[in-house]
């Protein structure tokens, strides 16, 4: 049996960037990171998770590509019905794919618009053969962009980012900024629309309101009649009947224009909490049907989008919608946290469609001989934690009693129970009524107050004891990062400090860290334990009844997992590497190891497993560490990898659980 654990990714931010128009040469970028490259490894799922966009192929409507908001595309070749890793884009997972486009002429030719969620930047990248090599196209380096339209003819392209708004009428090849530069309110652009008859006719929607052009940028003009002021325009259509009909979707709600965009009028019928429109799409076949994505739920008009009616469950958060050209009652929703929904009755019942779509963040995870449980972040009442009983082929959810909690740890005790540790305390599930409790009560026990001196009746000065001790009972407030549940006594390692209990978890004691706050690990072998706040180590020989605070190397400036192993060496993954404790004396190890930016280690018995921020590759030791191999890279970046026998599983960053096959981790072995 092993667990494992992973720390939560930094907050995204949203990006400013700029930068100059000029023609460069292509630069070609393999980006290819599908794992059909990497045949050793498996994806295991749970599917679903973030959905961001979806597009046919006009050629051939049954081949469908997603986009995520981790730089991956998904590929379907049945209508969505199934899906399968197409290209990573990008050198990390921070790239959202909100546009994909192909090219109306050649579907081999595809454009996928980028934005970064962790730095102010983004890319244009293009394949021309159809998915089998790609590049990034000139003059958009560095652009975080938000909207991408191709015209009919497929020469002209029209870009909206953070900074302003270009176009390119030669596919690509050049470009200019239409948009006036250091504009106040012509920036932050986030959708855009071209007149179909007309390129030079542009509307582009803001973060404060929308703006038209009727001259190809020449001159520019706001469109805010009948608006509400201070509008984020998430997306604005062209009705195919009638292009004097202009639909806008805001934070205010949803508008229609039948002049143009010079007067708006706002629909009714979408309830305020609602009203964060985030997608319009037209029925392709007829005009009259207008879906509505809102992140609470989808909306449907049937009567050219005069009045709406919510046809999904509001807790539905809508990114994208796609009707087949072929057949509108076949409807694709592309959602937050659920993945990708189908609807085959033109919208009145939906069923998921995430085989082989697995965008999932997991938290930490359980390998016990054949059951794999694994818990998810992000996810809310689509998350929690999931089983699966045949190697990863079908998965229940188990979040019954998480109260959309996120689980941060997931780990077995040795009594066989399952305890999480979650953005609010931690719980245990109870096998019996298959619901996890909460078993976060802290006890603070306080010394009774000392009895008042008195004299008795012969005169005698009588001291009486102190009054019994006062326990205090609490739940436990913060989140806990970590968990050690095997054995006699139980720790946590919360953002309120190192928490122990003697009891399976009935109770907690705190205080055992006095002035110590934020532990992100915890380890113990047998009576030898180890915790870690990102700057401090404290360790115990007694079962953790006490702590003693052991000094890291100057050096080290970020510490991110902690573990003992079977010849009692203490280890610590950090920014700088991984260091060793023992014989009284650290070491730095380099020899088999990347030199930087450490992210987890796991040990069980002589077995060590590492893992590198950014990276696809598990480093692997049998001997206590003396020796490690790489794996095969696994086609994603892998967050937390750990041993379950001779199978080696990998938790990614945003795609669910992998395995290598026991072929694989035999050829890992330390050379004698």
């Amino acid at each position: 049996m092993q667990q494992g654990t992973i720390g939560i990714q930094s907050p995204r931010g949203e990006p400013t960037v700029i930068s100059i128009v000029r023609k460069v040469s292509l630069l070609l970028l393999v980006v290819m990171m599908s794992l059909s490259l990497h045949a050793q490894w498996r994806a295991l799922g749970p599917e679903g998770g973030d959905a961001r966009s979806l597009v046919y192929d006009p050629r051939n409507p049954d081949r469908i590509l997603l986009g995520t908001s981790a730089g991956e595309v998904f590929l379907s070749e049945n209508s969505g019905r199934s899906w399968r890793p197409w290209v990573h884009l990008g050198e990390r997972d921070n790239f959202v794919l909100d546009h994909i486009v192909f090219d109306p002429t050649d579907s081999q030719t595809v454009y996928v618009a980028a934005w970064s969620i962790e730095e102010a930047d983004g890319d244009l990248f293009r394949t021309r053969d159809g998915g089998r090599s790609w590049e990034r196209v000139p003059g958009m380096r560095g652009k975080s962009l938000r909207a991408f339209v191709v015209s009919p003819d497929g020469r002209t392209l029209t870009a909206g980012a953070i900074d302003g708004v270009y176009r390119s009428t030669d596919m690509g090849e050049t470009w200019a900024r239409i948009t006036p530069e250091d504009h106040p309110a012509l920036r932050n652009f986030e959708s855009l629309a071209v007149d179909p008859h007309d390129n030079d006719l542009i509307y582009a929607g803001t973060w404060h309101l929308p703006w038209k052009t009727t001259d190809g940028g020449r001159n520019w003009h706001i469109i805010k009649e009948g608006m509400i002021s201070d509008s984020d325009v998430f997306s604005i259509i062209i009705s195919h009947r009638n292009s004097r009909v202009v639909f806008d979707s805001a934070c205010s709600g949803i508008y229609r224009s039948e002049n143009q965009g010079e007067l708006f009028h706002k629909i009714m019928g979408i309830p305020n909490s609602a009203r964060r429109t985030r997608v319009l799409m037209q029925d392709p076949v007829n005009a009259d049907v207008i879906y509505a994505g809102t992140t609470e739920g989808l909306y449907k008009s049937v009567d050219g989008g005069h009045t709406f009616q919510i046809i999904t469950p509001p807790n539905f958060i809508l990114n994208d919608v796609l009707v087949d050209p072929r057949n509108p009652k076949h409807v694709l929703l592309a959602t937050d946290r659920g993945g990708v929904y189908v609807s085959e009755d033109a919208g009145r019942s939906f069923h998921t469609a995430n085989a082989g779509f697995a965008h999932r963040q997991v938290g930490g995870f359980v390998s016990d001989h054949g059951t794999l449980y694994v818990s998810v972040v992000n996810d809310k009442e689509f998350g929690g934690v999931f089983a699966s009983r045949d190697g990863g082929e079908n998965w229940t959810q188990m979040n019954a009693g998480l109260n959309q909690r996120d689980v941060y740890a997931l780990e077995r005790a040795s009594s066989g129970e399952l305890v999480a540790a979650t953005s609010h305390g931690i719980l245990r599930f109870d096998s019996a009524s298959q619901q996890w409790e909460n078993i976060s009560t802290i006890v603070e026990e306080r010394p009774g107050a000392a009895g008042r001196p008195y004299r008795n009746a012969k005169g005698k000065l009588v001291t009486p004891p102190p009054a019994p001790p006062v326990l205090t009972r609490y739940e436990i407030p913060s989140r806990a990062n970590a968990l050690d549940v095997d054995g006699k006594s139980w720790l946590a390692a919360t953002t309120e400090g190192l928490l122990r209990s003697t009891d399976g978890g009935r109770s907690w004691k705190p205080g055992i860290t006095p002035g110590e706050i934020n532990f992100v690990a915890v380890a113990r072998r047998g009576e030898h334990a180890a915790a870690a706040t990102s700057k401090c180590l404290f360790v115990s020989d007694d079962d953790g009844v006490t702590w003693q605070p052991l000094p890291v190397p100057d050096y080290v400036t970020l510490i991110s997992g902690v573990a003992i192993t079977d010849d009692g060496s203490l280890w610590l993954t950090t920014r700088e590497g991984a260091v060793r404790y023992r014989g009284n004396a650290w070491e730095h190890l380099l020899e088999g190891l990347p030199s930087r930016n450490l992210r987890a280690i796991r040990a069980q018995g002589p077995n060590i497993v590492i893992t590198e921020r950014n990276s696809n590759v598990v480093y692997l030791s049998r001997d206590n560490g003396e020796h490690f191999v790489p794996s095969e890279p696994a086609g994603y970046f892998i967050a937390l990898a750990a041993l379950d026998g001779d199978q080696l599983f990998a938790a990614t960053n945003y795609n669910g659980m992998l395995v290598a096959p026991q072929t694989r981790t035999e050829s890992m072995r330390q050379p004698k």
